[in-house]
């Protein structure tokens, strides 16, 4: 391959493909056309009825269930001398198929057969009593998003206040109103350990899915984030989920948004530009972190106005608040100055034998 003076790639060379030829990658060869598109194609029925064609496929894992479905990375089938059709699929569910003709209208005829024969139609609508987030992983070195299906835990405006405080309810519809309005930007949600942060997120995740899509972030894969590695991941998160907006949650995230050391300036650095940067302008994520840290021990910089685009303190809940909810669930508290939700739901339901198995809140499921 060489590059023109007029920077557009040039390939003179013949396939059959060579590994530096790959029909998934590259972008121009010199009598050669191509059509493609984005989308949910079903790349097992493809592989089922073109694997006789099969010249180079390239599997990145298989699921622990031996009946699973296979993970195709890439997949190139030779169909005729002069036809050539490669899929990738690194994200499931989704993937990139392309034809290669001798003619345009050769490719484009065939991608349309292609087309009309494997590229699935939008899912059904989920159970209306269930929503799902995105956990996003690392496999053989590319990013992967996996749904996971949950059920909310709190349901009614009521149930908010029972769990946060008669405040909170009035809180909630601001906060959401901002995140239907800012695409961008960065949200803090601070509290003791046991006091029902992850479990309003699976509130918010379900009172939104219609209109925002939720992935879940470990704070070891923070790069995926960042990483100009990942560019291409969510600018297909974007272009295959365009009528949606994306939240990142980042839970227990003191780590990296402590005041800036040597151990977080490039991490730190990186959310601000997601928050209001260039970068947050194309990203369009909003970041929602959780910490147990005081919101003074942050990064002054994280939380400035027009930057930070809401905080909530999750606090203990007084006796009669505890009380309050745990008549609701039948559950009976032990005398003490405050409660967080996890040891209210950790306490003895009427009539049960102390060895029970105890209840959760949070993303527990």
């Amino acid at each position: 391959m060489r590059t023109s003076t007029t920077n557009r790639p040039v390939v003179s060379t013949k396939w059959p493909i060579a590994p530096v030829l790959d029909p998934l990658q590259i972008q121009a060869v010199t009598g050669w056309h191509c059509a493609e598109e984005n989308g949910a194609w079903d790349i097992e029925a493809i592989v089922r009825d073109l694997g006789r064609h099969i010249v180079h496929s390239h599997l990145s894992g298989r699921p622990n269930r031996s009946d699973g479905p296979t993970n195709w990375y890439t997949v190139v089938f030779a169909l005729k001398p002069d036809l050539l059709v490669a899929i990738g699929q690194p994200v499931p569910r989704y993937g990139l198929l392309r034809v290669w003709a001798r003619s345009p209208e050769r490719a484009e005829s065939e991608f349309r057969r292609l087309r009309n024969a494997y590229f699935r139609p939008p899912p059904a609508r989920m159970d209306a009593d269930k929503a799902e987030f995105f956990v996003l992983t690392i496999r053989s070195g590319e990013p992967m998003a996996r749904a996971v299906t949950i059920s909310p835990k709190i349901r009614t405006a009521a149930e908010l206040c029972l769990h946060y405080g008669k405040d909170f309810e009035k809180w909630h519809r601001q906060f959401v109103a901002q995140l239907k309005v800012r695409q961008n930007g960065v949200t803090i949600l601070r509290g003791s350990p046991g006091t029902g942060k992850s479990t309003y997120v699976r509130h918010l995740l379900y009172g939104l899915k219609e209109t925002h899509r939720f992935y879940c972030l470990p704070i070891s894969a923070y790069a995926m984030l960042s990483s100009p590695a990942y560019v291409d991941f969510w600018i297909a998160e974007t272009d295959h989920h365009k009528n949606v907006s994306k939240v990142v949650v980042i839970e227990d995230a003191e780590g990296l948004l402590v005041e800036r050391g040597s151990d977080n300036q490039e991490s730190l650095s990186n959310l601000l530009n997601i928050a209001d940067g260039f970068l947050g302008d194309f990203l369009r994520l909003h970041v929602i972190c959780t910490v147990n840290a005081a919101v003074s021990k942050l990064d002054p910089a994280i939380v400035r106005p027009g930057r930070l685009i809401a905080t909530r303190e999750f606090r203990r809940l007084t006796p009669a608040e505890a009380e309050a909810l745990a008549c609701t669930r039948g559950l009976i508290l032990q005398p003490q100055a405050d409660y967080s939700l996890a040891e209210i739901y950790n306490g003895f339901r009427l009539g049960e034998d102390s060895t029970a198995e105890k209840r959760h809140v949070g993303f527990a499921v």
